[in-house]
């Protein structure tokens, strides 16, 4: 009956252990942001409005797998809310397969996440892109990503008249590096 008691006193130790490990790594995942929902990019309701489209180098749409976000806070990335990516539509939308409407006469910021490659065992590898600029009224804004082997990828923003591209210039933007936030209301970039 001894070694029964024993086996039985360690199994509740270890049980306690494992209970006690699980609070902290829950309260972590509150803590830390992890909890919070993604938040879906809605158009401007009212208000001066330029357009976006999101492409890649060849001018196609992109996947829904990638991640594309903008915030609300343009100069320091705060405040995130996605356009494309999030878990429960991983699949194209309207900024990849046509132009959304987006707030003009404002900075505005846009974060794509591209995976580059990796495996589950190796990790895999992202860049993500981070340009401001501020989209004049009814411009039409087109932001190509152009991937260069594993190593990288540019971001480049480009406007027209119309959605055909006339009168087309290469608008100025100001790069901006990626860091990733404690939440979703946290800042999702530095200055470059």
């Amino acid at each position: 009956m001894g070694p029964r008691v024993r086996s039985t006193t360690a199994l509740n130790t270890k049980n306690r252990s494992v209970l006690r490990l699980s609070t902290v790594l829950a309260a972590f995942t509150l803590i830390s942001g992890c909890s919070t929902a993604h938040r879906l990019y809605v158009p401007p309701a009212g208000g001066e409005i330029a357009f976006l489209r999101v492409v890649d180098a060849e001018g196609r749409g992109l996947p829904g797998s990638i991640f594309i976000s903008t915030f609300e806070k343009a100069e320091n990335c705060q405040r995130r809310f996605f356009f494309q990516g999030v878990a429960s539509q991983m699949r194209p939308t309207e900024i990849t397969l046509s132009y959304a409407k987006i707030q003009a006469e404002k900075p505005f910021s846009l974060a794509i996440n591209f995976p580059l490659g990796g495996s589950f065992s190796a990790g895999f590898t992202y860049c993500a892109p981070v340009v401001s600029f501020m989209p004049q009224a009814g411009r039409y804004y087109k932001a190509s990503i152009a991937v260069d082997g594993n190593k990288a990828c540019y971001l480049t923003v480009t406007s027209s008249t119309t959605e055909t591209g006339a009168q087309l210039r290469i608008e100025p933007v100001k790069k901006l590096t990626f860091s990733n936030g404690m939440d979703e209301d946290s800042s999702f970039c530095k200055p470059q």
